[in-house]
């Protein structure tokens, strides 16, 4: 069997930290600092939701 490199994920570095900052700003965060998934669940079915953010929000449940 062969083994597959694995790609790294490159994030800008204007980008890190935007959902995390968006998170903090409506309440979606935990006391440790982390996003609360049901926040981010609650947040990707709202309708006026940005295309920008659901992209973050669909981006970090995937790589959870």
């Amino acid at each position: 069997m062969r083994k597959t490199k694995q790609k790294k994920i490159h994030i800008k570095p204007s980008e890190e930290g935007s959902l995390t900052a968006i998170a903090k700003r409506e309440g979606g965060l935990k006391k440790n600092g982390e996003i609360n998934r049901s926040w981010m669940r609650k947040k990707l079915k709202d309708p006026n939701t940005s295309p920008a953010v659901k992209k973050k929000l669909n981006f970090a449940i995937n790589m959870s």
